[in-house]
């Protein structure tokens, strides 16, 4: 099996090893939640879940409450192919998994970052990390951390970033904006203005 959608089911702690042993070849796994929340992961079954998918090549983890920067530090070495990496709504999530991701997953394309804690420090990391070449798409909706400097900077090294979203991200100025729209490969922009 190659696809693993879990989307929909009630994933317990105890079936999380199946996972990983009767699918180790697995390339795209989804455990995201749509509406709500997934808590019935401990940290502990989500490192473990992580650490043993080395050919993962899409991985949605979107509101999986309990999911933190020190879960998520397996994944960067153990998953180097990732090409996409859902962690919408984790909100937990913060700078240091944004470091770990920018120095290992070289591969990333597509990252979805909102509802987290990330701030323009991680956005720097990942801009000049050694995914900056590749990545097409972020979304950092809700970001509240995030500010100009840090877009400012993915938009210098990114050159293929071609789909950003910075909907409900309060510290962000109109600076950006112009930025975003002048010069750039920007496709799409989602933006609010406060």
């Amino acid at each position: 099996m190659y696809s693993l959608d879990l989307s929909e089911s009630q994933l317990r702690q105890e079936e999380v090893g199946l996972v990983w042993r009767l699918c180790p070849r697995l390339k795209r796994l989804d455990i995201g939640v749509r509406r709500g929340t997934r808590d019935s992961l401990s940290t502990t079954a989500l490192a473990q879940l992580l650490s043993h998918l080395p050919s993962l090549l899409s991985l949605n983890l979107q509101s999986c409450s309990l999911l933190n920067d020190a879960t998520l530090l397996p994944l960067s070495s153990s998953s180097p192919y990732l090409t996409s990496l859902t962690l919408s709504g984790c909100s937990l999530v913060s700078d240091p998994s944004l470091l770990a991701i920018a120095s290992r997953l070289s591969y990333l394309q597509a990252l979805g970052l909102a509802y987290t804690q990330v701030s323009s420090v991680g956005l720097t990391a990942l801009a000049k990390g050694v995914c900056a070449k590749v990545l097409k798409e972020l979304d950092m909706s809700h970001c509240e951390r995030v500010r100009d400097d840090g877009v400012l900077c993915l938009l210098s090294h990114c050159p293929s970033l071609s789909i950003l979203i910075l909907h409900g991200c309060p510290l962000l100025t109109s600076l950006s904006r112009d930025i975003a729209s002048r010069g750039h490969k920007i496709k799409q922009v989602t933006w609010t203005v406060y």
